[in-house]
């Protein structure tokens, strides 16, 4: 079953967001060679990654998912502003 609710109505990818805020967060704090090389290593790793989950997951759930990924952000949510 495809879960669209929680944090994943807001993002398709919550553990690959995670994963990057981590090793931005690792950089900035350890801003050292080998820490940027892993950080753009996940840079480079991170489109591959989806596209592979995600042909899977169209494989798997179908038109279901394609709604979904139309709708749902990737990594980075999208904000929404209340007007007064």
């Amino acid at each position: 079953m495809l879960k669209t609710t929680g944090i994943q109505a807001k993002i398709r990818h919550p553990l690959y967001s995670g994963t990057l805020l981590i090793f931005i967060g690792y950089f900035i704090f350890n801003p050292q060679l080998t820490n940027l090389i892993m950080l753009l290593s996940l840079f480079i790793y991170l489109p591959v990654g989806i596209r592979l989950e995600e042909k899977k997951l169209i494989d798997t759930f179908g038109e279901d998912y394609l709604r979904y990924k139309e709708k749902t952000p990737s990594l980075i949510p999208k904000l929404k502003f209340r007007s007064t």
